[in-house]
This record gives structure tokens, C-alpha cells and sequence, in this order.
């Protein structure tokens, strides 16, 4: 019967491949009887002189053994070398984002390769099975971060269960126990654990890396790592709640016997091994040790988004401890707002923030609540202006000093002074914004604290942006780039190399430009957050507006206006993104678009930038007498609801194009006394985006005004800066 089906088989393949080429396609040789895979061989034998191919698959690994087939293919090696074999790995980084981009979109797929990646291997079957998870929402990151962090393809679990099944009783049971021990792990760890002699640990690992469960990490030979997430995932939900409970207390306090006479302890791996173990007093206070050392760790390194996990954590197990410390919680509270909002999580920062401040004033602690207080003033959006954050500040500086702190340590009262001094900057008392300016740099000076000396100068850094401050502001933003280098803060390096850039951009010299934001791209990259990621993008679509870029200025805007929202202030993003895409779209007279986002909302209420934008997008989009309107009561005001922000210079020169389209000299006069100590610069704001030179804004009012002389020279100016 075998030689008749054989023969049968064969006739009808040359058959096909008389008429055209033949290829057939067989899966899964591993799961074949003897008969049929004799019958493959007679049939592969017989058919080399004919336009047909065979291709068979078949698991070398994974499998039960399978005698038959191993004697076929080497009786095929044997007589014929007509056959090739190729070994299929899984696929790589650009493999898996194309992949993924399929399914979802290119932003989302490079946001999700990594997690792909290192949770299937690369195997194309675990990662469709991924995608193919059931969601109740569109695929985005953030969704399939969630999905697949909880759960795990039924087909996947039942394939890797069957694997895992035909290992050996002592493989099994160390693996087990490395799958609680992490994605990576040594043989050093599993000895330290006394499961099994060295030899049988030995044995093992090399048994689990022959059936590709296990593969070497490349940077220590002798550590391990599991070939699939979903291997370990696999493993570790196999174990009853008591089994891993125990193996986790086994392999932190082997961990901790590794880490004694060390100078660095594994506190993240620590505190996650003591949370899962067998709960008991001294692991409690243990767990709230690691946990505060390895958020503090993550922070510093700028992994915001572990030291988030962490100190969320670590403010549950205080808040679930017997004699509960408010002071601790409370600054565990602080930590846990400022990496939450570093990591885009702008609302759960603030409700951390909250919750520091309600600590503080239970505790009646003074420095706790200095802290808390600044904390909550740095996370709140800068528009629109919340005269409650002055009180805030104001019920602190009185606590200061009603403890004697004030006078103790006059940096914690620089530091609040700074910040009420941003606040009243936001809400336009210039007066105020100057006084506290310079009372909490001189405080910070006399009291040598490099925190508040670092907070002070940034105030007064917005207080100097100016033309006729110019002296003040250059000396302010260099004195906190040295003392941010100093102390190795990147973010105060960031947020005065932003200053830099924006003085730069306004009066040059135009080849240092370059250099400057090649220096502040270099921190943002260390950051790599929301913020800093939306103020670069920014910083690229000015220039490439500059350049006359359209496109790539409009996919910077795009994309910095998607970051914006997951930054703590997504307000002032919104607002020079938005004004970004309106100029581009007025460049290709499509303002219609934008000029909703332009006429509504709490933040153009405020911001100096929209209120000029919302007027001049109600000229070009033919709304004359709403754009009349506007403009004449804000000319009536002598302009003064302007507030004097970030983007005070911007606003005017958007202004002066909204007087000449209008033609209102009125307002042009006005315009032309505040427009008049910016000739002669280009207008940025928060060096995100350049207009130009304010002169040419200045030529425009004066041609309003019928001044053609004084227009024409204006223009000259504006282009020989041009040509610079």
C-alpha cells in the first residue's frame, strides 16, 4: 500500500509540473508517522529531473523526539545533495517594527518593538498571537503596554506549557526558579540558592539552552536569559501563590549575601523579590528600605518611569504600615509627583503633589512643606494664572517663619520666593516678579544653597528676558549653566541652555546658532522626556520653518503637539504648536483648520501668543469684524492685557501684522512704542519658533501709518539680519 500511495503521489506531482513549476509545502515533519515520511522521501527521490520543489518544515528543538524523521533526512544527505537546510531564527528589531506597523501605525510600532521583541524572541507566531488579543479600545501603546503586560495568548501558553513539559523533572524546577528570579539571571544566583548541586544547576541551563529556552546574555558569559518573555511568563504563572512567595524571599536573601562587601546593592531587584515574598515583619520594613533606595537610583539616572513604579509602591507600604510616618510618606509622595510627571503622567504627578501637601501640613513640618509646596507650583501648567498658588505660597513663607526656619535657613525661603516670584510673572505684576527676583537670589547667595541659587536665577532669567534687561539675562542663564554642570543636573542644564538658545536666536551671532542647539539637543536626548522631547521638536519645526521646510516643519509641530500633552504644562505647548500649524497653514491658505483651537479654551484667555494668534487668524480667515473687534479693545488698553510671558515679543509682532491688514492706525501707534525695543532682533518665543526681525513687524506699522521712509528702513534692517 506504502509503494501504490508513493507512486500514486508521485505521477500526479510530475503531472502538475508538466503542465507548470511545482512547489509543495509541507509543516511540522517532527509530528509525522514512519510511513508517511517514507513515502516523502520515495517521492523526493523521484522527482529530481522535474521543475518541482519540496519545502518542509519541521521543529529540530521543542518537540518529542522523532526517530523516523531524523533517519529521513539523513538518508536524504546521503544519497542526493540536491537539498538544502535553512535554520529560521526569529526576526530582528526592523523585522518586528515592520510587523507592527502593519497592525497599528509607524509611531506606535516604534514606541512597542522593544516589549515585542524581548516578550516573543522575535518568533513571528507568539507576536501575531499578541496582536490578535482581544482590546477594547484602538491599539496604542498604552493599550497594548497594558494588554500584554496582564495577559498572555492561550495558544502561546498551551505550546510553551507542552515544551517546557518534555524537559527533564531537575531543568524544570531551576527554571522555575530563574523565571522568579527575572528575565536574566546567573548560575551563580541559582547556586546561592541551594536548590540543587552546581553540577545539576550546570546540567540544567545547558539543557534549557539545547531546546532554545535559554540562550547566554552577550555582555556575561555567565549570566542567563530567557529566549522568550513568554517563556518566563510561562513558567513563573505555573507556580502556586506559596511557591513563588518563597522562592522570592529564597533569592532575595541570596541576593542580599551576594551584595554584602559590595559598594552597590541591587535594591530595585531587591525590593521587587521582598514585595512577592512570604509577608513578615521584617520584610515589611525591608521592602520599604529597597523600595526608597532603588526609586532614589532610578531618579537620579533619569529612569523616570521606573522610579514612578517604585515610589508608588513605596507610598502604598507606608500608607498600609502599622505606625504610619507622615513625613516619610510625605516625601516619598514628592518623589512620586515629580518622576510621575517626568514620565508623562501629568494628572496622577499632581494628585502625588497633593497628597505631599496634605502630609505637610498634618506634620506641621516646615521643610515638608516648602517642598510640597514648590513641588506643586512646578507641576501645575503655566496658564491659565492661578492666583491661588500665590496664597499657597504665601500660607508657606508664613509657616517658615513661624517655625524660625526663615531666618535658619534662608534658602527654603528663596526657593518659595522664586517661585511665587514665576507666579506673579505668569499673572503680569511685573513689579512683584521683580522684587521677589532679586530678594530670593540675594537670600540664595547668603545662605551658598546651590538649589535655591539654581531656582533663583531661573526666575530672574524670565524677569531679564528682554531687550533692555539683555546684560542681566545673558549673566543670569550662564551663571545656571555652570552651576548646573557642577552639579550634574541635567535639567536645570536643559532648562538654561533653553535660555541661551532663545537669547541666540534673537540677536545672533547666527553661526553660533549650530553649536547651541547641537549642546541642548545633547541634554534633551539624555532626558528623554515628554517635555523636552515637545521642545525639541519645536525648536526643529522653527528652524525648518525658517528654512522654508513646510513639510518637515509641519511633522515636528504634529509630533511636538502629541508630546505636549503628555507634559506637565500642556497648555504653553499647545500654544506654540498650534501657532506652528496655523502658520503653515496659512502658508497654504488653509486656516480654517486651526482657528477653533485658536478662539477657545482657558489658556489662550491667557497666553500672550493666542490672543495676537486668535486675532490674526481671524483676519486671514475673512472674520474682519471679529478681528477688528478684538483688535480695538486691546488698542484701547494701550495693549496692556498682553502679559509680558515667554512670548510677549511674538505676540506683538503677530499683532503688527493683524494692524496691517486691518489697517487700524490707531492700534498701530500703540503697537509701535512697545514693538519699538525688539528692532533689530528676531521674535522667538521660548526659542521654539523665529518670525523673523521684529523690524520687518515694525516697517509694516509704519507703512500702516504712512511713514515710508521710516518703512523702508525698517525693511532694510529686517533683510540684512535676513541675509545673516
Amino acid at each position: 500500500t506504502r509503494f501504490r500511495i508513493r507512486d500514486a503521489v508521485t505521477r500526479c506531482a510530475c503531472a502538475a509540473a508538466d503542465v507548470q513549476p511545482l512547489l509543495l509545502l509541507l509543516e511540522d515533519l517532527h509530528a509525522a508517522e514512519a510511513d508517511c515520511l517514507q513515502v516523502l522521501a520515495g517521492v523526493a527521490l523521484a522527482i529530481r529531473d522535474v521543475p518541482a520543489v519540496i519545502m518542509a518544515t519541521y521543529r529540530d528543538v521543542g518537540a518529542p523526539a522523532n526517530p523516523a524523521c531524523d533517519q529521513m533526512l539523513a538518508e536524504l544527505t546521503r544519497i542526493t545533495a540536491s537539498h538544502e537546510r535553512f535554520a529560521l531564527r526569529g526576526l530582528n528589531i526592523q523585522d518586528v517594527t515592520q510587523l507592527l506597523a502593519m497592525h497599528t501605525s509607524e509611531g506606535i510600532a516604534l514606541r512597542l518593538r522593544e516589549m515585542a521583541l524581548q516578550k516573543t524572541g522575535g518568533n513571528p507566531l507568539y507576536l501575531n498571537e499578541l496582536l490578535a488579543l482581544p482590546v477594547d479600545r484602538p491599539l496604542d501603546a498604552d493599550a497594548a503596554y497594558e494588554l500584554w503586560a496582564l495577559d498572555k495568548p492561550e495558544s502561546v501558553r498551551q505550546l510553551l506549557a507542552r515544551r517546557i513539559q518534555l524537559l527533564s523533572e531537575p531543568c524544570r524546577v531551576l527554571l522555575s526558579a530563574a523565571a522568579v528570579a527575572g528575565s536574566t539571571f546567573s548560575s551563580r544566583l541559582l547556586s546561592r540558592c541551594r536548590l540543587a548541586s552546581p553540577a545539576t544547576i550546570a546540567a540544567a541551563l545547558e539543557e534549557a539552552r539545547a531546546q532554545r529556552l535559554l540562550v547566554r546574555t552577550a555582555t556575561q558569559p555567565k549570566d542567563w536569559r530567557f529566549s522568550h518573555g513568554l517563556v518566563r511568563e510561562t513558567l513563573y504563572d505555573a507556580l502556586t501563590p506559596l511557591e513563588r512567595a518563597h522562592l522570592h524571599l529564597t533569592i532575595a536573601r541570596a541576593l542580599e549575601q551576594a551584595a554584602i562587601g559590595q559598594n552597590d546593592q541591587p535594591e530595585a531587584e531587591l525590593a521587587r523579590h521582598y514585595v512577592r515574598a512570604t509577608p513578615g515583619p521584617l520584610q515589611a520594613q525591608k521592602v520599604i528600605e529597597y523600595l526608597g533606595l532603588a526609586a532614589r537610583r532610578s531618579f537620579d539616572a533619569y529612569a523616570f518611569g521606573e522610579a514612578a513604579e517604585h515610589f508608588a509602591e513605596l507610598c502604598e507600604r507606608l500608607q498600609l504600615a502599622e505606625a504610619q510616618d507622615d513625613v516619610a510618606l510625605g516625601t516619598a509622595s514628592l518623589g512620586a509627583a515629580l518622576a510621575h510627571g517626568y514620565c508623562g503622567k501629568p494628572d496622577a504627578a499632581r494628585g502625588y503633589a497633593g497628597a505631599a501637601l496634605h502630609c505637610a501640613r498634618r506634620t506641621q513640618d516646615a521643610l515638608l512643606i516648602r517642598n510640597a509646596v514648590v513641588v506643586r507650583c512646578t507641576l501645575e501648567p503655566a496658564y491659565p494664572p492661578r492666583p491661588e498658588l500665590v496664597t499657597l505660597i504665601d500660607d508657606a513663607l508664613a509657616a517658615l517663619g513661624d517655625k524660625g526656619v526663615g531666618d535658619e535657613q534662608p534658602g527654603a525661603r528663596a526657593e518659595l520666593l522664586a517661585q511665587r516670584g514665576f507666579q506673579h510673572y505668569i499673572l503680569g505684576n511685573i513689579a512683584e516678579q521683580q522684587a521677589d527676583a532679586h530678594e530670593a537670589l540675594a537670600l540664595a547667595r547668603r545662605a551658598n544653597d546651590q538649589g535655591a541659587l539654581e531656582q533663583a536665577l531661573k526666575i530672574c532669567s524670565y524677569a531679564f528676558a528682554n531687550p533692555w534687561q539683555e546684560q542681566q539675562w545673558q549673566a543670569a542663564y550662564e551663571e545656571r549653566i555652570a552651576l548646573a554642570r557642577r552639579k550634574r543636573d541635567h535639567f536645570a542644564e536643559y532648562d538654561a541652555r533653553r535660555h541661551r538658545l532663545e537669547h541666540l536666536m534673537q540677536i545672533g551671532p547666527p553661526d553660533e546658532l549650530d553649536a547651541e542647539f547641537a549642546r541642548l539637543k545633547s541634554v534633551i536626548e539624555r532626558l528623554d522626556t515628554p517635555s523636552t522631547r515637545a521642545t525639541l521638536l519645536r525648536v526643529q519645526a522653527g528652524f525648518a520653518i525658517c528654512r522654508g521646510d513646510t513639510a518637515a516643519a509641519w511633522q515636528s509641530a504634529q509630533q511636538a503637539y502629541i508630546e505636549g500633552h503628555a507634559s506637565t504644562d500642556p497648555g504653553t505647548a499647545d500654544a506654540i504648536a498650534i501657532l506652528q500649524m496655523g502658520t503653515l497653514l496659512g502658508f497654504r491658505g488653509e486656516h480654517t483648520q486651526v482657528a477653533t483651537q485658536l478662539s477657545n479654551g482657558d489658556v489662550v484667555a491667557h497666553n500672550s501668543l493666542l490672543i495676537a494668534g486668535r486675532v490674526y487668524v481671524l483676519c486671514t480667515t475673512g472674520q474682519w469684524s471679529a478681528a477688528r473687534t478684538q483688535l480695538q479693545i486691546l488698542s484701547e488698553r494701550d495693549f496692556a492685557e498682553i502679559p509680558r510671558d515667554m512670548t510677549y515679543g511674538l505676540a506683538l509682532s503677530n499683532l503688527a501684522i493683524s494692524c496691517m491688514l486691518l489697517r487700524d492706525q490707531q492700534a498701530a501707534r500703540a503697537l509701535r512704542e512697545r514693538l519699538q525695543p525688539y528692532a533689530g532682533r528676531n521674535v522667538t518665543a521660548l526659542c521654539y519658533y523665529s518670525a523673523g526681525c521684529a523690524s520687518l513687524h515694525l516697517g509694516m506699522l509704519e507703512a500702516s501709518l504712512g511713514d515710508w521712509d521710516a518703512a523702508n528702513a525698517c525693511c532694510a534692517t529686517a533683510v540684512a539680519m535676513s541675509h545673516e
